[in-house]
């Protein structure tokens, strides 16, 4: 699936302007009068976030993951289409609002947005940017997966579409969850002890003391047989 920068994409089916430019932007003005929702300041304002596109005619690629989500989106997709090819619209977008009010109009963010909500409330959910429950937690979602699936990080900035591997960080770093279940699983070796050393590690307040508190107290302040600055 490509999905087209509408300024510098190159245009569908081979279409260039009188004056021969072949961008979507120029598609837009001469084919529709429109000029590209990047540049438009009212609602019906989409950007785009990426610096980087999978190809020299300007579109990004969807990598789907796992890989029946692509045979899902497919299924979608056609019959999705049947509906948008039954109204004449005066503008090229695949996405069309069906409100009796707006019908046929390009989809709007805010419209997807409270169509998002309202879906999210049909299955007994609230919409909760914090814990992931809004569109963008999707992507956090994707990135972790990649990176649970162990795929190697210079396909997850590919997938991801970032311009360097640092871009990657805040989507594929491991949930709460995760991070519990992973130092649950290391208290639990570290108490059974190496295979080295048949003494099971010891969790007493006086053994995790023993070594450590130089560093943070080297004058001895708050430990140590005097200590200056203990309760009074």
């Amino acid at each position: 699936m490509r999905i087209y920068n509408e300024i510098e994409g190159k245009a569908p089916e081979g279409w260039k302007s009188r004056k021969g430019i072949k961008t979507r932007k120029a598609y837009l003005q001469e084919k529709y009068s429109r000029i590209p929702r990047q540049e438009m300041q009212n609602t019906q304002h989409l950007g785009w976030k990426s610096k980087t596109l999978d190809h020299k005619d300007g579109y990004l690629e969807a990598y789907f993951f796992p890989q029946e989500f692509a045979r899902i989106f497919m299924l979608l997709w056609r019959q999705y289409l049947v509906f948008r090819a039954s109204l004449e619209c005066h503008h090229p977008y695949a996405f069309i609002s069906f409100d009796s009010r707006y019908l046929g109009n390009p989809y709007t963010y805010n419209a997807f947005s409270q169509s998002y909500a309202a879906g999210l409330r049909r299955i007994g959910l609230e919409p909760n940017k914090s814990v992931g429950l809004d569109p963008h937690g999707h992507r956090h979602n994707y990135g972790r997966r990649l990176t649970d699936a162990g795929v190697d990080p210079l396909i997850r900035k590919k997938c991801l579409h970032h311009a360097s591997l640092e871009s990657q960080v805040p989507y594929t770093m491991p949930s709460s969850v995760k991070v519990s279940e992973a130092l649950s699983q290391a208290t639990q070796q570290l108490q059974l002890g190496s295979e080295n050393e048949k003494t099971p590690a010891s969790f007493d307040w006086k053994t995790l003391a023993e070594h450590g508190f130089e560093d943070l107290d080297p004058n001895g302040h708050f430990a140590g047989k005097n200590p200056r600055l203990g309760k009074q």
